[in-house]
């Protein structure tokens, strides 16, 4: 009888630790998301960066969004006089039909990374296809910078891309 009440315990004690480490688990996976990155990229290296953190309220009929500075954004876009997270994203949001304008801020972003000691959260160097798939860590803007130098490739460095990573609703 001892015996099987050891067993029993020590049964248990498994049963709850693999139990304790599923919620976990599937909580991680639920919060990584995507960013494909299809075309011209072979050959490429591809770094992505994010500038804000974004956290869904409401309905999904009803969303409201909210956005908070992450990595190196605050100070970058406060020394360019925007001082809100709303400022720098309606500036941002103004400029994705301006390639020209979107490729300097993104360049003078990734310069101000660099010399910041801020680095990507994803990079893929010398891709080998047509598409890029980059696992990003939550909901959130996010920032796709060309690093390639042209001379490397023999082609124009990309220009950059921003993307809204949000969950679809369920």
């Amino acid at each position: 009888m001892k015996t099987f009440k050891k067993l029993f315990t020590v049964l248990a004690i498994i049963l709850f630790a693999i139990i304790s480490l599923l919620p976990a688990r599937s909580l991680s996976a639920e919060n990584d998301l995507t960013i494909t990155v299809t075309g011209d990229v072979k050959g490429r290296t591809l770094s992505v960066y994010k500038l804000f953190d974004l956290t869904v309220t409401g309905t999904a009929e009803k969303p409201v969004y909210n956005y908070t500075w992450a990595g190196a954004s605050e100070k970058f876009f406060s020394d360019k006089k925007y001082e809100t997270v709303a400022k720098a994203t309606d500036y941002l949001k103004g400029l994705e039909n301006n390639s020209t304008a979107l490729t300097t801020i993104a360049e003078e972003y990734y310069q101000y990374c660099k010399d910041n000691g801020q680095t990507a959260i994803a990079k893929k160097q010398g891709i080998d296809t047509t598409e890029a798939v980059f696992t990003v860590p939550g909901q959130g803007y996010y920032l796709v910078y060309d690093e390639t130098e042209i001379n490397e490739t023999g082609r124009a460095r990309a220009a950059a891309m921003l993307s809204n990573v949000t969950k679809n609703a369920e």
